[in-house]
């Protein structure tokens, strides 16, 4: 667009006049100017200015005056679209940036860098290729504050790229290297020191928010990339272990700790949305010499246990060295929370952590005390896995041997700042010496230190749980004096108990629901009359409510230990009245407490899912006890008792009655009332969608499945296949169920109306991978050598639950891929599925004419999900079972050199190669 007179009479006057010059570059605004100011000169290299040295040690950086012009210009739609435009200001950014003085220097201006990235940000994103990428280090390369820069890149111009679109992504991949380089510089004693060149604030920031799109939409490019940084840094074998991983520093200052809040947070979430990656990721962070990376792979395991816990059994088979449990000082806090919470052990897995342990503790070099030293070692393993009864056991001796308290720690523990909370006004000895009833009126005195200097009410809630903990008849033997204690301090006492009754000390049940019984039935109780206001953590007659449905749970839920039956009535008459005052008040109950999306979560901790629970574990448990007695009249009553109040739960749309239904599935069904539990399965099927989810995830959450169940469920199942769940969890555990009723043989992969063949035929990429996944890990159960003489039946049923896999496989083929050749584009959703298809490969038992079409339209993609080495591993088996294997072989192998080189696992590789020169 041509300028007329008055206009070149404008561009006349601001070339005499600097005055007239920035006041027209902060005004203008129409396009239309910047060609004739581009031919006029005004945006060459030279006109940017440089920093201005001011005196020794005192810079100044000028602001270029045409940069606000420029900035509005890209923020118009008609320049997004106008690809004359967009070129000029690309190729005015590319050669500003790259200009060099006289010196040979760059400029050094933070504000045109920053300007620079502010348009780039307003311009699309398939116009920015490299060329412009690669100009990061240029910006970001200063001797004065980037933080400007830094910031704009990490806020605006990095998410502008966590797109869907693979090139995109490439893109982000790259700028997340840039920002993320670090320089090192010597320090005064001529000591190479790392600084990173962005604000560890800015960067905390960026990736706080982008960490969780950068893991689930970038390749793994970007990890590997982080570890050779930290490779870079990491100068020992322990160095970056010291401090747990679970603790977030709230202020980050060094290099190593970026990296390490940045890796966990994207391996995090690349481990939520992709497991195989992850896994070939983790298994190769277990063979590094640095056990900053092993320690890394414990920590994702421990976060994602439920995930990765068939992948940590493996891990710990293989490691043969027994680098894991050796270094335990190391691994503190990342090995104790996967030991916690490894549930159900078998004694194939109790044997394998008993040779771990005991071989580490043997390694220990200890001059004096040896034989202390080593039962301490072991020690700290065995709390960690006290959830488990042989386990707990060896604990207790150990214990009772070394007269010592330890467990799995971080070589340097968190720093603890002062807190009230921790300091009581009372010692121990104190409070035992007191008679209940001067206990509980001093309870009703104190109010603690109002500026939190001294103690607390916390502090002495905290102690008085310690005492009922380990000696619990100090309160049980006389109780009424604290019928009107304040709940904070009942709450904490009534903790202690069950920690006691967990830690096998005896309580007097009787004197205990006694006392509850008549603190319930004061009106102050459901008035709140008992908060103290100098609790800072005000508890109120829900945090009771909720600590009594534990107890009473913890109490009963142990077959090998429970309160008598004589408790029984007492405990059921507990959990009714409080559920018919939750009932009366249910809306002020559900206000004080957050729903969630996971309702299975939201009802482990709210006060009706905790009263809802115990109620049927109580069930559960006099059923038991009344089918021994043969009582059915007894038990009639007790049934119709739980039956009419669970209805009046669901009816009033209770949303922890629908859990826990659902979780407790088998109880209602098989020890309650079979017609009952069917009517309500039925009619839940046409409930709101709210409520069939959460009664769902209920009943998916549990893993233990009953074929008759199942049969009663099946339209739920079908309804299940089409729902969205909100949590990951629950789609992977709804086809998990199906494919382990195939595997039963209930469902049948020719059966139009079963609901495996309806799970085939609706083809979701998700379901598909996730049956596959979950077929590969019943590996190592169904390839267990079996000694036919000994068990011939089982034999027999591993190879029926082979032969199903692999009939999977071959539908799969002839349904889906049997007519794709080289010519044929599939999608990349079908090139995962290949892949991962590979991983059946194990369960061959030979290559033939038929499973080598099936082979070969997989290996064409087994580097889109990273899983080349598991199938040369599994090719390398299969080499030998055959002689006509080298023909089929050799074309396997050539058709994967075709898509890429693999390097890993160097043995299968050259076991392969050299099998083939052989041949």
């Amino acid at each position: 667009m041509n300028l007329n007179p008055k206009e070149e009479a404008v561009l006349d006057l601001i070339k005499k006049d600097s005055s007239y010059e920035n006041y027209f570059f902060n005004k203008v605004v129409d396009s239309k100017w910047f060609f004739p100011l581009k031919n006029q000169g005004y945006f060459l290299p030279e006109k940017a200015p440089d920093a201005k040295k001011v005196e020794e040690g005192r810079y100044y950086i000028p602001r270029w005056n045409v940069l606000r012009y420029l900035e509005k210009i890209s923020e118009q739609e008609n320049i997004k679209s106008d690809i004359e435009y967009i070129n000029e200001l690309l190729n005015m950014i590319i050669k500003i940036s790259k200009f060099e003085n006289v010196e040979g220097n760059h400029i050094d201006n933070y504000i045109t860098w920053h300007s620079f990235v502010v348009i780039l940000s307003n311009l699309p994103n398939n116009n920015i290729n490299d060329n412009i990428i690669d100009l990061i280090p240029i910006w970001l390369n200063s001797k004065f504050d980037t933080s400007l820069t830094g910031r704009e890149i990490i806020r605006k111009f990095l998410p502008k790229f966590l797109t869907n679109d693979p090139e995109d992504i490439k893109k982000a991949e790259k700028i997340i290297k840039y920002i993320t380089d670090f320089k090192t510089s010597p320090t005064e004693d001529v000591e190479e020191k790392p600084r990173l060149e962005i604000k560890y604030f800015y960067l905390k920031e960026g990736f706080e928010k982008y960490s969780e799109d950068i893991g689930k939409k970038c390749t793994e490019q970007v990890i590997i990339d982080l570890e050779m940084k930290i490779k870079k840094i990491v100068t020992e074998k322990e160095h970056g272990t010291y401090f747990s991983f679970y603790e977030d520093l709230e202020y980050i200052n060094k290099p190593l700790d970026m990296f390490t809040y940045i890796l966990k947070r994207i391996l995090l979430s690349k481990a939520k949305n992709d497991a195989k990656t992850t896994e070939w990721i983790l298994t190769r962070y277990f063979k590094e010499e640095y056990l900053y990376f092993p320690k890394m792979a414990l920590y994702i395991i421990g976060n994602l246990l439920e995930n990765y816990k068939n992948f940590f059994w493996d891990i710990l088979k293989s490691d043969w060295q027994n680098i894991i449990f050796r270094n335990s000082c190391n691994f503190g806090d990342e090995l104790r929370i996967i030991l916690e919470n490894l549930r159900k052990l078998n004694e194939g897995k109790r044997e394998i952590l008993i040779k771990k342990v005991e071989n580490s503790a043997k390694s220990i070099d200890a001059k004096e005390n040896r034989e202390l030293m080593q039962n301490l070692y072991k020690q700290k393993f065995y709390k960690a896995l006290s959830h488990d009864k042989y386990f707990n056991e060896e604990y207790k001796k150990l214990k009772h041997l070394t007269n010592y308290e330890i467990e799995l720690r971080p070589m340097v523990g968190k720093v603890e700042f002062y807190s009230p909370g921790n300091v009581s006004p009372l010692s121990k000895e104190e409070i035992l010496e007191k008679p209940n009833c001067e206990l509980a009126e001093y309870l009703s005195k104190f109010e603690g230190d109002e500026h939190w200097k001294g103690p607390s009410v916390n502090g002495l809630a905290k102690m008085l749980e310690e005492i009922a903990e380990e000696k619990p008849k100090k309160f049980t033997d006389n109780m009424s004096p604290f019928l009107k204690t304040g709940y904070i301090y009942v709450y904490y006492i009534i903790w202690g108990f069950k920690d006691a009754w967990e830690d096998g000390k005896l309580l007097d049940w009787n004197n205990l629901f006694k006392f509850i019984e008549e603190y319930l039935k004061q009106t102050d109780f459901w008035n709140d009359k008992y908060i103290i206001k100098e609790d800072y953590r005000n508890a109120n007659h829900f945090w009771i409510l909720g600590i009594i449905g534990e107890l009473i749970k913890k109490g009963i839920k142990n077959d090998s230990k429970y309160f008598s039956e004589s408790h029984f009535p007492l405990a059921q008459k507990i959990l009714l009245i409080i559920l018919e005052k939750l009932l009366i008040n249910k809306e002020k109950v559900i206000d004080s407490q957050a729903e969630r999306n996971n309702y299975f979560s939201y009802s482990l901790n709210s006060t009706f899912g905790k009263i809802i629970e115990a109620l049927v574990v109580l069930a559960y448990r006099i059923n038991k006890s009344e089918s021994k007695e043969n009582n059915k009249q007894k038990n009639a009553g007790w049934i119709q008792g739980i039956t009419n109040i669970y209805e009046k739960l669901l009816n009033k749309r209770i949303i922890e009655s629908y859990v826990w239904l659902g979780f407790y599935i088998l109880i209602f069904y098989f020890q309650l009332d079979k017609k009952w539990t069917i009517d309500k399965i039925d009619k839940i099927y046409s409930k709101t969608e709210k409520y069939w989810a959460a009664f769902m995830q209920g009943y998916l959450y549990k893993d233990r499945l009953n074929k008759d169940v199942y049969r009663i469920m099946e339209k739920h199942y079908k309804k299940a296949i089409n729902y969205s769940f909100k949590e990951k969890f629950y789609s992977e555990r709804l086809v998990q169920n199906i494919c382990y009723m195939y595997l039963a043989g209930i469902e049948d992969i020719n059966n139009n109306e079963g609901l495996f063949k309806i799970l085939l035929d609706k083809w979701d990429d998700f379901q598909i991978k996730e049956a596959i996944s979950w077929f590969w890990m019943q590996r190592d159960y169904i390839l267990e050598p079996i000694d036919e003489k000994e068990n011939p039946e089982e034999k027999i049923r591993m190879e029926a639950l082979r032969k199903r896999i692999i009939n999977f496989w071959r539908w799969i083929y002839e349904n889906k891929y049997k007519e794709i050749d080289q010519f044929t584009k599939i999608d990349d959703k079908d090139k995962r599925i290949l892949s991962e298809l590979s991983h059946l490969s194990v369960f061959l038992e030979k290559i033939d004419e038929e499973n080598f079409k099936w082979l070969k339209a997989s290996v064409a993609h087994l580097q889109v999900n990273f899983n080349t080495s598991f199938f040369l591993q599994y090719l390398d088996e299969l080499k030998d079972k055959d002689e006509y294997a080298p023909n089929y072989i050799v074309e396997l192998f050539i058709e994967i050199l075709n898509h890429s080189t693999p390097d890993y696992d160097k043995q299968n590789i050259r076991s392969i190669v050299e099998y083939l020169f052989e041949n």
